[in-house]
């Protein structure tokens, strides 16, 4: 929860090269290439969804399903299409954490928070 703003400060300062699936890219590359931004939505969203789980927020979950998925609409809107491979992987991603954070009864208690039971809370 503390790494993942400290990373999206790393990453808008321009204070280091980045590697990207193994290719050196320098600042001013990594950002007019779109992996930048994409990079800032992808952590955004996971600091978002973390913290709001932490919180017990309930929107919070569809908000870390949401970042499981984004790389892959960033890909798609940006190059207007995109490699069946990186699909399947965030739709199976997706998926599986929409299992994890909906179905779990462990999660469904805590999001109940203590000494409440789901059914009450509507999870």
């Amino acid at each position: 929860m503390v790494v993942t703003p400290l990373f999206i400060l790393a990453l808008v300062l321009p204070v280091t090269d980045w590697e990207v699936d193994g290719q050196a890219m320098t600042y001013r590359e990594l950002w007019t290439s779109g992996n930048g931004a994409m990079l800032a939505v992808c952590l955004g969203l996971y600091c978002f969804g973390a913290w709001g789980l932490a919180a017990r927020r309930h929107f919070s979950r569809w908000v870390l399903v949401t970042a499981s998925v984004a790389p892959a609409v960033f890909i798609a809107v940006s190059e207007r299409s995109i490699p069946w491979l990186s699909f399947t992987e965030a739709a199976i991603y997706g998926i599986a954490m929409y299992f994890c954070l909906f179905r779990l009864r462990a999660v469904q208690l805590f999001m109940a928070g203590p000494g409440k039971s789901p059914a009450r809370r509507g999870v």
